[in-house]
């Protein structure tokens, strides 16, 4: 038979590599939410340039609008990205924090 103590410190074991790996998937969509980020950057820096040349004295409203049109899509296609992945971080979440309740329960009835 296993002593109390080693029951307990196998609950903790399993409660920590639990968060571990909540943590883990935390940092990789926050990693993939900064490359996100940057990539939003480098579209609004090539719009704001394309926008500049639509409005300089030789640009034409047509280009303009084609322009704009171009950049909030690419924007919708960010926040839905981002959206997504923050559904799947929170659902990951929730399945750590029951599975560490899970563990806590089984420690507390050892």
């Amino acid at each position: 038979m296993i002593p109390d103590s080693q029951k307990l410190l196998r609950c903790e074991l399993e409660s920590l590599k639990s968060q571990l790996q909540a943590q883990t998937k935390a940092f990789e969509f926050l990693n993939h939410s900064v490359t996100m980020l940057e990539k939003e950057s480098c579209l609004q820096q090539i719009k704001i340039q394309q926008l500049e040349e639509v409005l300089s004295p030789t640009g034409r409203q047509g280009e303009k609008e084609e322009h704009k049109w171009g950049m909030e899509q690419g924007r919708q296609e960010l926040y839905g990205a981002l959206a997504q992945g923050l559904q799947g971080l929170e659902k990951t979440l929730r399945d750590s924090e029951e599975v560490q309740r899970a563990h806590t329960t089984r420690c507390l009835q050892l």
